[in-house]
């Protein structure tokens, strides 16, 4: 390809927490309580990019399409005065993603 005009392939993988928070109503007091619950994130991503240049250098335009997949969970536990409350949450995800982007350097 020429000077203008690169191709890229990304493979990615990232990793972080999320968080799930929970609606609860406190039986002694009848009041509503909310919890959280932190949980990890793992994704796996391979990109295709065609970025363009122009002759400055100074920006660019590109499209890039992609495939994810990932996984994240979070779970909670307490006892309470209605007994035990027990919350898991796992999400599976995979999918193609298309995107477009400007840069600028500054």
């Amino acid at each position: 390809m020429g000077r203008s005009l690169r191709y890229e392939f990304e493979p990615l993988i990232s990793g972080g927490l999320m968080w799930n928070e929970l609606d609860l109503i406190d039986l002694v007091t009848l009041t509503p309580v909310q919890e959280t619950s932190p949980g990890p994130v793992i994704e796996e991503i391979i990109r295709n990019a065609l970025i363009w240049h122009p002759g400055s250098q100074a920006w660019h335009l590109g499209a890039a399409a992609d495939y994810r997949a990932g996984y994240a969970n979070t779970s909670y536990t307490a006892i309470g005065a209605g007994g035990e409350i027990d919350s898991n949450v796992s999400v599976w995800w995979h999918g193609f993603g298309f995107s477009a982007f400007y840069g600028h350097k500054f």
